[in-house]
């Protein structure tokens, strides 16, 4: 007798809660799907969100380590010569003549600048001291004198010999010399004024393949005019240069 109350009891609490079950059950497997799937995408969405403005972030600190960095690149190859730095503000420029352009600037003997001198911007050569004043220095622009270059690609070497301001050539190589348009040519420092591995220009063409001897054209790195202030360097020893 008393099983059967039990499963009466059983059986009437089963069929109670049947509907809620139900009712339950459907409700529970038509929202499931929809909640599941949206989640991930909700998720993702705000992580791609976050990744990109963590990305555009990092995106400008390595613009700006790399302005440092090459702005320390630049101070380095200065600094590694072990010669006193002047820095000299651009005063003048002037043209003598028309293939020909010289400029003035603020420093001069009193404040250690000598003849030949070689005259920086950052890492790249512009120019070279011809004339010195007490607080003035006159400077001769690339194209103006010879350089002994380094080919960074091959490590060849040779003379660079100025045709008009911003215009540097060479004519003496031969017809089978390894260079190439875009070739990086620095300062090899054997005339003990430049520093070596300073930036001097790229070559721009390289004519006369079928000729005994090569025209390599090259232009400087930095626009021989477009510039304000300068790095003096001041020779290695007091008599340097002479052509």
């Amino acid at each position: 007798m008393l099983d059967r109350r039990i499963w009466g009891v059983l059986l009437f609490f089963i069929l109670l809660a049947t509907p809620l079950l139900l009712k339950y059950a459907g409700v529970y497997g038509w929202i499931s799907p929809l909640f599941w799937r949206h989640l991930p995408r909700v998720s993702v969405s705000k992580r791609g969100e976050g990744t990109s403005e963590k990305l555009a972030q990092l995106q400008v600190q390595i613009l700006r380590f790399k302005e440092i960095l090459a702005q320390f690149r630049q101070l380095r190859v200065v600094l590694s010569s072990r010669r006193e730095v002047i820095s000299a503000q651009v005063v003048w420029v002037f043209s003598p003549s028309p293939f020909e352009k010289k400029l003035y600037i603020s420093a001069g003997e009193r404040e250690g600048v000598r003849l030949h001198s070689a005259v920086l911007v950052g890492k790249q050569v512009v120019g070279r001291v011809e004339m010195v004043y007490s607080h003035l220095a006159r400077v001769a622009l690339l194209g103006s004198f010879k350089i002994s270059v380094r080919n960074r690609r091959t490590r060849q070497t040779f003379i660079l010999q100025g045709e008009a301001v911003g215009k540097l050539v060479s004519k003496h190589l031969q017809f089978d010399a390894d260079v190439r348009e875009g070739d990086v040519l620095v300062a090899t420092g054997w005339e003990g004024c430049f520093p070596p591995g300073a930036l001097v220009g790229r070559v721009k063409s390289v004519q006369g393949r079928a000729k005994v001897f090569l025209r390599v054209e090259v232009e400087p790195f930095h626009s021989l005019t477009d510039f304000s202030e300068v790095f003096v360097l001041p020779p290695i020893s007091a008599q340097v240069g002479a052509e």
